[in-house]
């Protein structure tokens, strides 16, 4: 009887993570200009361009029918010997600094990939936060740190993280010598 129940949930939670999938969908891949990598941000989110630390960065925010969370895709330069795990905390710490929230019980998942770069990710789910870095090592000024945040303003939930998992895998290698704003 015992299994018959695991069975049932185990295929309950299966058909939810389904259908939380078929309800995203993503916009037509976009790219910073001399960015090396586009991406396919959430359909119907805002999008804007800003400057985060001297860098160039998008932003996209969630449609006014959601819960609001936003998806910011920037980059370090010259980030030296540090290890994608040592930025993906120094990246949380300065944002807990930001939003004034307290430390909480992070998740680490490691050997993910942001698009053709290897890197780590960070999940705070008590505090609506998960990042993703991956390091080009073969950057022109050495190594280059990218990375995606998902910041919610509450708790995250699995659909949370389908989402930013989704957008992570749709990062893709371009050319960054070529103007790809809007591909």
């Amino acid at each position: 009887m015992i299994c018959v129940g695991l069975l049932v949930t185990s295929t309950g939670l299966a058909w939810m993570m389904v259908g939380v999938r078929r309800n995203i969908s993503l916009a037509p891949r976009v790219a910073l200009p001399g960015w090396p990598i586009s991406i396919q941000p959430p359909s119907g989110w805002t999008m804007r361009e800003f400057i985060d630390g001297g860098m160039p960065a998008m932003e996209w925010s969630s449609s006014p029918n959601e819960p609001p969370r936003e998806i910011i895709l920037s980059r370090i330069d010259g980030v030296g010997n540090a290890t994608a795990s040592k930025i993906c905390e120094e990246v949380y710490e300065q944002r807990a600094k930001e939003t004034a929230t307290r430390h909480a019980q992070a998740e680490w998942r490691e050997d993910i990939s942001l698009g053709p770069y290897p890197g780590v990710v960070l999940e705070v789910r008590s505090r609506g936060y998960v990042v993703a870095v991956g390091l080009d090592e073969s950057a022109p000024s050495g190594v280059d740190a990218y990375f995606l945040e998902l910041i919610s303003q509450s708790n995250l939930h699995e659909g949370d993280l389908v989402l930013f998992d989704l957008v992570l895998a749709s990062i893709q290698a371009v050319d960054a010598s070529v103007d790809t704003k809007g591909l």
